[in-house]
């Protein structure tokens, strides 16, 4: 599949305003038996991000996104993670490289979503993990970005990596090493 990329023009366009780009890669997907291969997937994609890196974490409630995000955290140094369900979003500047994560399980609407800027938080120079990024329908996530969909099959998970720009080769790098994951 051919990959068009935002013109000069849109590419200078803070993150919520660029147009949506089609996905550069299939999904690949993963068998996620426990929390522990969550987690593990988790920290595997950490080592793999870069500045500017956006996940996008879909799935239902229980379904891990929380787990897979506090993995991802400490994989970039950024300590312990809570889930900021209530706060909306966590900063965690240390480590190699700066995280927001950010669960928007509490918005009502695309109001909500436009009053907590996300743009403040989507930034070329940290990663973005979010949860519920459903819940901003009028966002429009970058171009390079790596989406999560979590399906819960009995006690397992079952994971499907899409990614966009960049980050297509993050999928095609796990895709490789799966079988040490789970």
């Amino acid at each position: 599949m051919t990959l068009y990329g935002p013109t000069a023009e849109e590419a200078v366009l803070p993150a919520g305003k660029r147009p949506k780009m089609q996905p550069k890669t299939d999904f690949a997907t993963i068998h996620l038996p426990d929390e522990a291969a969550t987690r593990a997937l988790g920290t595997s994609l950490a080592d793999l991000c870069e500045s500017g890196t956006a996940i996008l974490l879909y799935g239902p409630l229980g379904a891990g996104k929380t787990s897979f995000a506090q993995a991802l955290v400490a994989g970039l140094g950024g300590g312990e993670a809570t889930s900021p369900t209530f706060v909306i979003a966590h900063r965690h500047p240390g480590g190699r490289l700066p995280v927001c994560h950010l669960d928007l399980y509490r918005l009502d609407d695309d109001d909500g979503a436009r009053d907590i800027d996300l743009d403040h938080y989507v930034t070329p120079d940290a990663v973005a993990v979010v949860e519920w990024p459903e819940r901003a329908r009028d966002y429009a996530w970058p171009h390079d970005r790596l989406e999560l969909h979590i399906s819960i099959s009995g006690n397992a998970r079952i994971g499907r990596l899409r990614g966009f720009g960049k980050c297509a080769a993050m999928v095609d790098r796990v895709s490789a090493t799966k079988s040490e994951i789970g």
